[in-house]
């Protein structure tokens, strides 16, 4: 064993933080699934109101409890994500949030891929482009065509 105070025998234990946002996550579900109720919940085949935060609440709550349970395990591990994949989709929902209204769907389309192309090193400029097209195309024969939401094309 050495004297250096740097060292670390093991893996580093999980802190306050940690089991903070993992508590606050149980109680957010906890929260949805309580609000959702209000709304009325239905059946499957007949889905009311409060289903879909029932459902996003059980799944939230589902999750931090896993983290909590990972914590109590054997602590954290670092997350060693990529940082440009993640900045270039979230952008590219903010500009296609951003314009669907303005623009219509189909350039906000266009956008979203093109920008969110990028995420990708290996991504050519002309599978971009086709990508983009294609989606932009499919989006208005299901979404505006198919199931008639009120969404203008241009």
């Amino acid at each position: 064993m050495s004297d250096d105070p740097t060292e670390t025998a093991g893996p580093e234990r999980a802190g306050a933080w940690e089991y903070g946002a993992a508590a606050a996550l149980v109680l957010l579900g906890g929260y949805m699934i309580l609000e959702g109720l209000g709304f009325g919940v239905g059946t499957i085949r007949r889905m009311g109101p409060g289903f879909f935060p029932v459902a996003v609440g059980v799944g939230l709550a589902a999750l931090a409890v896993g983290i909590l349970s990972e914590l109590r395990r054997g602590g954290v591990s670092r997350l060693n994500a990529p940082i440009r994949p993640l900045l270039f989709i979230i952008g590219s929902l903010v500009v296609f949030a951003a314009t669907v209204e303005p623009l219509g769907m189909i350039p906000a389309t266009i956008l979203l891929v093109l920008i969110g192309s990028f995420a990708d090193r290996s991504m050519t400029p002309l599978r971009a482009a086709i990508s983009a097209v294609a989606l932009a195309i499919l989006g208005y024969l299901v979404f505006i065509l198919g199931f008639d939401l009120p969404l203008n094309a241009f």
